[in-house]
């Protein structure tokens, strides 16, 4: 396909944009800052996580915690008191339809002893209110873009 021809009396003169069409960018200062920040806050929540994930391990394998059921829990911890009723409703309505409670129940029931062992675990929330945690930093912390 052949290439359509110039106007001449536009070939050499640039076109003014009219002030509605002009976007608004970032400035490169701006835009290098705001990906510094995020990179750090990525490096907390990373470091913030790695902890999680550790405290977490020793808690299934010394503790007795099962892992799926509590990142369950932990979802359902973030929903807000309807959503929450709605999801244990319509759960508990599942559970009986799809046939899944007639089959638990052919199996005994798990006895829970509320006892874990905590008993030999340092008191860890003592200095948490004041921050005195030596491993965790608050977030998000106070150069992280979330501070803004």
């Amino acid at each position: 396909m052949a290439r359509p021809k110039k106007n001449q009396e536009t070939e050499g003169a640039t076109e003014q944009a009219k002030p509605s069409e002009v976007m608004k960018v970032v400035s490169e200062k701006r835009l290098k800052s705001l990906l510094s920040k995020a990179r750090a806050a990525s490096a907390d929540v990373a470091s913030i996580n790695g902890t999680l994930r550790e405290e977490i391990g020793v808690a299934v394998e010394k503790h007795g915690l099962h892992k799926k059921v509590f990142s369950t829990i932990r979802a359902l911890d973030k929903l807000e008191p309807e959503k929450l009723r709605e999801w244990f409703d319509t759960f508990q309505h599942y559970w009986d339809i799809s046939g899944l409670a007639k089959r638990s129940e052919s199996v005994e029931p798990m006895q829970f002893d509320p006892a874990d062992g905590d008993e030999d675990e340092p008191e860890e929330d003592a200095g948490a209110e004041q921050g005195h945690r030596r491993n965790v930093r608050p977030f998000p912390s106070p150069g992280s873009v979330a501070a803004e």
